[in-house]
């Protein structure tokens, strides 16, 4: 039996067509981990010139959990790092974007630094506002930039929630925006 050529049209044109519904609703994109449990606001973060430093927000959770962090450079030296840190000051794992394009995820120790992504270019970083998102399921763990995939792997992932801010040449000013919580609850 010979199909028509309009059918066959008609056919190819409507599932087009809902390919693109679908994949604009988002039905296809990653979800976090869990249920929102907070969101805060956040504040401009002065990094001084040629320094390093962590602000220490909150401790990570028990379980499987998202972090979302949106930040932007405000002013001021564009070679700098910016991102989300999880640890304490002597241990701690760090994703940094820079606003000249660049991305890392670092475990930094006292000692030593495993690079799982050393500090280079990614095509997803945006010279202005950029989302880390991080999911953290016992020790595997996925980050994204802007809702890019960057890295999976395994690495330690408790303590405290930071905000991680370095700076290689003179101040610059940093617009943390917001960050969000996503918890897995318990099914009890």
């Amino acid at each position: 039996m010979k199909v028509p050529f309009r059918w066959l049209t008609g056919l190819l044109a409507g599932t087009a067509v809902l390919a693109i519904i679908l994949i604009l609703s988002g039905i296809f994109d990653p979800q976090p981990v869990g249920e929102m449990v907070w969101e805060r606001p956040l504040t401009l973060q002065t990094i001084p010139a040629q320094s390093h430093q962590i602000v220490w927000l909150d401790a990570v959770p028990d379980g499987a959990f998202s972090l979302r962090l949106t930040a932007a450079p405000q002013s001021g030296e564009t070679d700098i790092a910016y991102g989300l840190a999880l640890g304490n000051d002597d241990d701690f794992l760090a994703i940094t974007v820079s606003p000249l394009g660049y991305a890392a995820v670092e475990e930094r120790h006292s000692s030593f630094i495993t690079r799982h992504f050393a500090f280079q270019p990614w095509p997803h970083v945006r010279p202005d506002q950029n989302e880390i998102w991080l999911d953290v399921e016992g020790e595997r763990l996925t980050v994204r930039i802007n809702r890019e995939a960057l890295w999976q792997g395994e690495a330690e992932g408790t303590g405290e929630i930071g905000l991680m801010m370095e700076s290689w040449g003179k101040t610059a000013v940093v617009n943390f925006q917001s960050i969000q919580l996503f918890v897995e609850q318990d099914p009890d």
